[in-house]
């Protein structure tokens, strides 16, 4: 256990310095919480004043739920520039939707309007953003009827977008049902936080209470827990936060059962968080670690309502702060830089921005000031004024900030502004770059640094942190350059992905003398708009190569002389729509001696309404590794494939991280969606992986590139009952659709973060990573009652790494014990499964990491058979560093199971319902039922052919009319020959005495009414002593036990005399006026009586009718 809060503190360390947009608490304050509304979002100021009015409640309910540590303080709302201006303020440079902790968007596929947190990353780390609808703030009754008490509900969001808290019920995508074996009583119990919970296990689809199997413990897979409404449990708001009683987070206090963690409960909290409670993993959170911000004193009456602070997003302004000194000319710094610039301004900036110019060295100077974009004359204008290739000596980057920010106060506004260091640090002169920073701080002036050079500069990395900007790192030799980062720089800041610019590809090319290079790319069907392919080279002005490309049509075009520019060493074609499909690229080296060149590839969406495939990199900021401090040496990266918001599966995602050692080293390692190492669950478009192979004091630069493969495919995942989505209250049952979608062909390249390699030793090269845990072991079939003494059980779980998720371990320690706890607290206590009770498998030859596992092992039973048997597994490397404990698993004694707990869906419709396991005994009730069924059709049979034998003997007419309404309770008759049956079929039982039944008619040609028997029927002694219910739906009959005791057709027969007329030739029915009959059908079912023999069984008494004209 202590190595598993080791682990986890590590994690929520890295809090620390990984989520730099969620807001701090500090004096019991989350101040700056930032709530954003997409610019897609129509204007709607109601919507202002429902988030001021939810926010209000959920920090009072923050309040309560933190034990009065944490309420929300200034709350900032942004609304879109497209928004009417209501005299608001602009929005700071370092504030945009990108930036946001909440935002307001449209409804997602999956979650339709219920509030949800974007998580990505392993327990105690923030969630990316919390996302609300339109529908949820302005219905507000109707939020409320359906998730409960609104501030709770926020609450419930937050503990997973502040402290990485996940959910504590049963869940679609853990898919381990609803019910598991708890080890105090060995019986089934629902998945709950806390096991104080009160209420009914009752059957979905019956309303009636489940039924637990006397092997298995567990129900059927349609039973759910209904809790009850008067509760006393004050835990936990991760479970069913709707519930009056429940308003804080469960805890590890065994004094306080009210709010007791259930950490046996097969949840993902559970999974994902080592069994700690929600209270546990937010004491390692800094909100919280060492008690920081203790609770406020009971005595003082504390004010929860926030303050809000409206303000409206404006046009960007960027200032470019270009670096000229001395040595910006090694390795061409200068000239990459100019090109650069001169491709932000020509390509990417967009319109109705603001640009203007700044070069500083010893001091600054004004290039440009600040100009409007509004076409392609101002763009060129600007370009014109970009620095000469001259150089001096001296760096003061103190001196370019304040001429940007004098720039960008003389034009009256500085909402939105961005001032873009381009520089390779190292400053000697003043003012310094700390001099300025309060007042870049005052005006919010968001710095976004580039560090351009092989070494990192701490005051430029600073310099962006301090004032929420970011830093971007691009070496001297190395395939991510300056084009690519300003790219990112633009595309970072735009989460609206129809005008966003995509990268497909920014790679190094290197092309032999006298030789050529070919390759190719694919333009998917969702970009297309504004190609462009742009090489670029750094030695050497006159160009000795040529450039062509082939479409998907086998049409060459070769780079003509406007698409060629010497002076700044680029060649770029612009193609307004480039047709989906393959493009080849084609590099001929006319000249002897080898070229490097860098290819970027940039389009946007192919048109309006149109969301093309996004890969998008979390976390681009700057985290530095120290050997010597275990915090900062674990850092998952993370990166997410989507199209219009749903999940791109099965896709090929590599990180490629590059660093400036003498070899140039290029280390590639693919990101994974497979639930394992890194990645939190499976096969929804997260890929993930740990970086470790650090191998000096270098600065290290990621990029991810992704591609498609022929199993690619994008997952819509819909809940058929469109109206709960993941609501609480009416979603005991909620079946999805899932659907695989092909998304073609396609190419996408995003950048990451950069580390800093602080403090690695290099003469020490021994191991110091532990593996990762296993966190999705499952049992995938069992058989406990083969034998008295021994059973088995197989075991599968995706293959951990030497590394974290990286390399193969040593072997894997399976241990069982009858005792969920010894396997949580003291695994190594556990009974260790060695030898010849492993049968398949071979424990001490593991796969590669992220291969799946399997295993079948032995199970002695004990004296007592009614226990449960848990099992769990570790790792270990070569170093005998061990994982974290894997998640419990568990089986039955004497019981059997053929298929997973826990299963991959394959079909389109999936229900979250807990697949059911059939044992022996279930078997033997089928058939056994089946029998019964069987027999007592034969009877039915044989009582109807006795009937209709009598009725052709003694049939007599019927002088009834047929009423020509179907809405005045009467039967309509159909004279056309048409073959009509009634059919009384069970809508309920209200008790034990009487039965519902509800009339139907059905026609051959498919229509179906509903149809009321009146009165008449009733008197007529068609049902002896019946009795009559009309409610809001339908009219029910009810018929007593005398009911069945009449002997209907001869009652029929007394009352309605009448000579059988001849059976027309080749007719066999009732006859209807033309020489044909009705048939009428009358079934009755459900209970009939306490006392009656044939309680749930059905009768069914056939008669018919000479004339096609009748009453009931």
């Amino acid at each position: 256990m202590k190595l598993q809060w080791m682990i986890l503190l590590v994690s929520c360390m890295l809090t620390d310095i990984k989520v730099e947009s969620n807001p701090n608490l500090i004096n019991n304050v989350y101040d700056d919480l930032l709530i954003a509304i997409h610019p897609d979002i129509r204007e709607n100021l109601a919507l202002v004043d429902q988030l001021k009015k939810y926010f209000t409640w959920a920090s009072s309910s923050l309040f309560t739920a933190t034990s009065r540590r944490a309420k929300l303080g200034k709350v900032k709302i942004l609304i879109p520039k497209t928004w009417t201006n209501q005299r608001y303020h602009g929005a700071p440079g370092n504030t945009g939707l990108d930036k946001g902790n909440v935002i307001v968007y449209k409804p997602n596929l999956k979650y339709g309007n219920s509030p949800y947190v974007r998580q990505f990353s392993e327990c105690g780390l923030p969630g990316e953003f919390m996302h609300l609808t339109p529908a949820f703030l302005l219905e507000e009754t109707s939020a409320t009827q359906i998730w409960g008490d609104i501030g709770k509900t926020l609450t419930h969001e937050m503990g997973h977008l502040f402290w990485g808290l996940f959910d504590e019920y049963a869940t679609f995508e853990e898919n381990t049902g609803h019910y598991y074996v708890a080890s105090e009583t060995m019986q089934g119990e629902p998945v709950r936080c806390t096991r104080q919970l009160k209420g009914e296990n009752l059957n979905i689809d019956t309303g009636q209470p489940c039924t637990f199997d006397a092997v298995t413990s567990l129900p059927e897979a349609s039973c759910r827990f209904h809790p009850n409404f008067k509760n006393t449990s004050e835990a936990s708001l991760m479970f069913y936060h709707f519930l009056p009683s429940v308003e804080t987070f469960c805890d590890n206090n065994a004094s306080n059962p009210r709010t007791l963690h259930n950490m046996e409960a097969p949840n993902t909290h559970n999974r994902l968080c080592r069994g700690l409670s929600n209270w546990e993993v937010m004491r390692l959170h800094p909100d919280f670690r060492n008690n920081n911000n203790p609770p406020v004193d009971g005595t003082q009456v504390v004010d929860t309502k926030p303050t809000f602070e409206i303000i409206q997003e404006r046009d960007r302004k960027f200032i470019l702060a270009m670096d000229i000194s001395d040595s910006m000319l090694w390795m061409n710094r200068l000239s990459r830089m100019k090109r650069a610039a001169q491709f932000f301004i020509s390509d990417l900036v967009m319109e109705n921005s603001y640009v203007g110019l700044v070069d500083f060295y010893r001091k600054a100077d004004r290039l440009g000031n600040l100009t409007k974009i509004t076409g392609s004359y101002t763009r060129q204008d600007l370009t014109e004024k970009l620095p000469s290739e001259k150089t001096f000596g001296f760096t003061c980057i103190g001196c370019g900030l304040d001429e940007g920010r004098k720039m960008l106060e003389e034009s009256g506004d500085t909402s939105g502004s961005v001032i873009v260091v381009i520089s390779d640090g190292e400053e000697n002169a003043s003012p310094y770059a700390n001099d300025v920073i309060d007042d870049l701080k005052r005006l919010n002036i968001a710095v976004d640094t580039v560090l351009i050079g092989n070494k990192s500069d701490n005051v430029l990395i600073s310099l962006a942190s301090q004032t929420g900007g970011r830093t971007f790192y691009v070496g001297d030799d190395v395939s991510i350059d300056l084009e690519a980062i300003f790219t990112k720089m633009i595309t970072g800041r735009q989460l609206d992905a129809q005008h966003r610019i995509v990268q497909l590809v920014g790679e190094n090319l290197s092309v032999k003398g006298n030789q050529q290079l070919e390759d190719f790319i694919y333009i998917d069907n969702t970009i297309g708009t504004d190609t462009q392919f742009i090489f670029t080279w750094d030695y050497g002005g006159d160009i000795d190569f040529q450039t062509e490309l082939t479409n998907p049509d086998g049409v060459v075009h070769v780079a003509n002389s406007t698409e060629v520019n010497e002076s700044i060493r680029m060649v770029k074609i612009t193609l307004p729509t480039a047709k989906a499909g393959k493009w080849a690229y084609k590099i001929t080296n006319s000249g002897n001696h080898t070229k490097k060149l860098r290819v970027n590839i940039i389009s946007k969406s192919s048109s309006a309404g149109i969301n093309p495939v996004m890969l998008n990199v979390k976390d681009n900021t700057v985290h530095y590794v120290n050997y010597s401090d275990p915090a900062n040496t674990v850092m998952p990266i993370i990166a997410e494939v989507t199209k219009n918001g749903n999940p791109i599966i099965n896709a090929n995602v590599t990180m490629v991280i590059e660093f400036n050692n003498t070899q140039h080293t290029l280390i590639h390692k693919q990101l994974l969606d497979n639930g394992a190492g890194a990645d939190i669950l499976k096969n929804d478009g997260v890929y993930s992986g740990y970086f470790t192979n650090f191998m000096g004091n270098f600065v290290y630069s990621i990029k991810v590139i992704a591609q498609s493969t022929s199993q690619t495919k994008m997952k819509l995942v819909e809940p058929l009952n469109k109206s709960s989505g993941y609501s609480f209250r009416r979603a005991l049952k909620v079946d999805y659709k899932e659907t695989l979608e092909t998304v073609g062909d396609f190419n996408r390249t995003d950048l990451g973060m950069f580390f800093v390699n602080t403090n690695q030793n290099m003469s020490q090269n021994g191991d110091t990573m532990p593996p990762s845990a296993i966190q999705d072991l499952k049992v995938t079939a069992s058989d406990m009652t083969s034998s008295m003494t021994l059973g088995w059980v197989t075991l599968t779980f995706t293959a951990t790494g030497d590394d974290l998720d990286q390399g193969q371990v040593s072997r894997y320690e399976i241990r069982k014990s009858f005792s969920f706890s010894t396997l949580q607290k003291d695994f190594a206590s556990a009974t260790n499964i060695v030898g010849s009770s492993v049968t398949v498998g071979d424990l001490s030859q593991p796969k590669v990491s992220g291969q799946m596992e399997h295993f079948t092992v032995k199970i002695t039973k004990p004296e007592n058979n009614s226990v449960v048997v848990f099992l769990s597994v570790v790792a270990f490397d070569d170093a005998r560093h061990r994982s974290q404990t894997s998640n419990i698993v568990s089986v039955k004694v004497n019981a059997k199971q053929d298929t997973p707990v826990m299963t991959t869906p394959t079909s389109t419709t999936i229900s979250d319902a807990a697949s059911s396991t059939l044992t022996d005994v279930h078997i033997y009730i089928i058939l056994g039922c089946a029998i019964f069924v069987f027999i007592l059709l034969i009877l039915i049979v044989i009582i109807v052919v006795t009937r209709r034998q009598r009725l052709r003997r003694g049939k007599s007419s019927s002088n009834g009319s047929v009423k020509s309404s179907s809405h005045n309770g009467h039967v309509r008759g159909e004279p056309d020959g048409r073959q009509t049956e009634y059919d009384i079929e069970e809508t309920g039982i209200q008790n034990d005495t009487y039965v519902d039944a509800g009339f139907k008619s059905d026609v051959r040609d498919g229509t179906q009414a509903d149809r009321e028997f009146d009165e008449t029927m009733l008197t007529n002694g068609y049902i002896k002593d019946g009795r009559k219910r009309i409610n809001s739906q339908h009219t029910n009959i009810e018929a007593s036990e005398a009911a069945l005791n009449n002997v209907f057709m001869q009652d029929h027969q007394k009352r309605h005399p009448a000579p059988e007329p001849p059976k027309p030739s080749g007719e066999s029915s009732g006859y209807n006026g033309t020489g044909k009959y009705d048939t009428i059908t009358v079934k009755l079912m459900g209970r009939l009586g306490e006392q009656d023999e044939m309680q749930d069984t059905s009768i069914v008494m056939g008669f018919q009718f000479q004339n096609p004209s009748y009453n009931f």
